[in-house]
């Protein structure tokens, strides 16, 4: 399925980022799969089934919120996506950090 085979991809990448800096490096993950004002909700849940904090992998934004008006073409974020995925990514990197026991002012 395109859930399974997005998760399996993912979980690689994942996996070879931690290889080469030889560290369980921690990942957020968005979800985010708006292309062309559509979005798949096979590829949300796939993203969504891979956060797992105890192995330092964490919900991202959810960029789907940012739809028609915040993107240029349909796809891209505009000048207002770019700053709500910012506030969204702000908020969500803070809520990891906490939760590996880093303080961000």
């Amino acid at each position: 399925t395109q859930r399974g085979a997005y998760a399996s991809s993912c979980k690689t990448l994942i996996s070879q980022i931690r290889e080469i800096f030889k560290a369980p490096v921690p990942v957020i993950l968005a979800r985010a799969s708006y292309r062309e004002n559509q979005t798949s909700e096979e590829v949300r849940a796939a993203q969504l089934s891979l956060v797992d904090p105890e192995d330092a992998i964490f919900e991202g934004p959810d960029t789907e919120i940012l739809g028609r008006p915040y993107r240029a073409d349909g796809t891209h974020f505009n000048e207002a996506g770019l700053d709500g995925s910012a506030d969204a990514w702000a908020h969500k990197i803070v809520g990891a950090a906490a939760a590996l026991g880093f303080s961000i002012r």
